[in-house]
């Protein structure tokens, strides 16, 4: 069957438009689904004055007493982990870095206050919620929660750790000898040590690795401390 160049052009023609006209369908498509995106990322509801209104009622002055007596409180407790003693303590270092001080405050956008973002920090630390909710939760974007989370976490990291998590002095470690010797009767102890598996899920590539002897996925954690509890030496991240 013969067809003449005038046909095949006209075929051509036809499956050009037919192209141009899947493309710009196609591209509307794209551009009613991102839409539909932005208008779902507009509408989220995020909690208001969470910081400024609830967090207060959960750090009391006596938090220790508080939590003997109120249930609530006492989650919270395990939420963030520590007092409003400790709180403050870490607000006072964060707020004298380098790292943390605030910009002119006449460019750009307001900054979020340091008491709200070591909340922030202080309750991913202590939970195991995704960042989305925890974004929700005190009303800030993802993008800032991610910026401040490893902001905080490298501070607390390089800089705290190396202050507090020390090794014992050569004039320290005769009185905690005497201090593990007083309690538990135990000669020439300078630090009680433990270890502890923390999940995680592991790399595709390498699952086998991290399976301990428990049977799940995790990296190892080593601690040592004083008598009085205090870490003196921490190490985390073997596999498990």
């Amino acid at each position: 069957m013969n067809v003449s160049l005038s046909e095949k052009a006209d075929d051509n023609e036809t499956n050009d438009h037919v192209n141009i006209r899947g493309k710009a369908n196609g591209e509307k498509k794209g551009q009613h689904f991102f839409s539909i995106l932005e208008g779902i990322r507009e509408d989220r509801e995020k909690v208001t004055g969470y910081v400024e209104n609830v967090i207060p009622i959960y750090l009391p002055d006596d938090f220790n007493k508080a939590v003997k007596f109120a249930c609530s409180r006492l989650r919270v407790k395990r939420m963030f982990r520590v007092s409003r003693e400790t709180y403050s303590k870490l607000l006072g270092y964060v707020s004298r870095a380098e790292e943390f001080a605030l910009r002119n405050p006449n460019r750009g956008r307001s900054q979020i206050p340091l008491e709200k973002v070591l909340l922030i920090v202080l309750w991913y630390i202590g939970t195991q919620e995704s960042a989305q909710s925890i974004s929700d939760r005190f009303g800030v974007q993802q993008f800032t929660f991610y910026k401040y989370q490893e902001k905080v976490m490298d501070y607390f990291c390089n800089i705290l750790c190396s202050w507090f998590i020390v090794w014992p002095k050569e004039d320290e470690k005769n009185e905690i000898i005497r201090n593990f010797q007083s309690k538990k009767g135990f000669p020439d102890v300078i630090g009680a040590l433990d270890g502890s598996h923390i999940p995680i899920t592991p790399p595709k590539d390498r699952q086998g690795e991290y399976i301990n002897r428990k049977g799940f996925h995790s990296v190892v954690l080593q601690a040592v401390c004083r008598p009085d509890k205090r870490f003196t030496h921490i190490y985390c991240g073997w596999p498990g």
